[in-house]
């Protein structure tokens, strides 16, 4: 029988595997398929097209997670009650949310403008930045998975 504890936990790693499958899949698979068919010019209508519909995934799996993280806390007991490598995923998960709100709130919309503008230096220049960040983002969620996973904490 599955415990109010161990449902949380469950509904906590999967919008996280969920927010990083989403990542890991818009950026090795979404972004060389619009690469190829878009041909030498930059990949863009398709790839921000997707990264806007994304987001609504993307913030629901947030959503959730925060949810299910703040009762996992309270459940232990509180901050104080919590391991370091808690305190280290919550500090790293936090970096995360701020580099993804940057992502969606400047930009993807300021790619989105780029491309109507045609503006080709700042269209690539904003999709490398915004790629970078992603790839920060993922690396750091894998790092969260490893960190707990060896700590015995997933």
């Amino acid at each position: 029988m599955m415990t109010t504890h161990s449902l949380i936990v469950v509904c906590h790693l999967l919008a996280m595997s969920l927010w990083l499958g989403g990542l890991a899949f818009q950026w090795a698979v979404l972004a060389p398929v619009a690469k190829q068919l878009e041909g030498d010019r930059f990949p863009g209508i398709l790839f921000v097209n997707a990264a806007m519909g994304f987001r609504w995934v993307q913030w629901g799996a947030l959503a959730l997670i925060a949810l299910t993280g703040l009762l996992q806390i309270m459940g232990l007991g509180g901050m104080k009650a919590l391991p370091v490598p808690v305190h280290i995923k919550i500090t790293l998960a936090l970096v995360m949310v701020l580099l993804t709100l940057y992502n969606t709130l400047s930009l993807t919309p300021k790619l989105a403008q780029a491309l109507t503008a045609n503006d080709e230096a700042l269209t690539r220049k904003t999709y490398g930045l915004l790629s970078a960040i992603s790839w920060v983002v993922l690396l750091l969620g894998l790092g969260i998975l490893a960190l707990l996973g060896a700590s015995g904490l997933v």
